[in-house]
């Protein structure tokens, strides 16, 4: 549009897209049901151990359980409906190489 003259104001870059190259993703699927409150953003670096969110009962607002990663990647899938059912889908991570440290090489 900005190339045609019919749009006058600031134009933004369009965000490189990061290409899964094997598809190896790790799945964070829930052992209970009851309320996802979760404690990351969508588009987050996490690793072993990352406090993903937690799950509530939805009566008494306990923590049932808590939903961490399994690995290193980004999360690029996060369920953002709350009310969770045993197995759920919570999130995905797209599995960093090993050959990166600072995680800007997917597998």
């Amino acid at each position: 549009m900005h190339e045609l003259e019919m749009w006058h104001g600031d134009i933004l870059r369009v965000r490189e897209p990061i290409v899964s190259v094997d598809g190896a993703m790790d799945f964070l699927n829930s052992d209970a049901a009851g309320i996802f409150v979760p404690s990351v953003s969508f588009g987050d670096f996490v690793y072993p151990g990352t406090h993903i969110g937690d799950m509530l009962d939805p009566l008494s607002g306990t923590v049932v359980t808590t939903v961490t990663s399994n690995c290193t990647g980004l999360l690029f899938t996060l369920r953002e409906y709350p009310i969770v059912y045993g197995g759920s889908l919570l999130g995905r991570i797209l599995k960093r190489s090993d050959n990166n440290e600072k995680g800007e090489q997917f597998v």
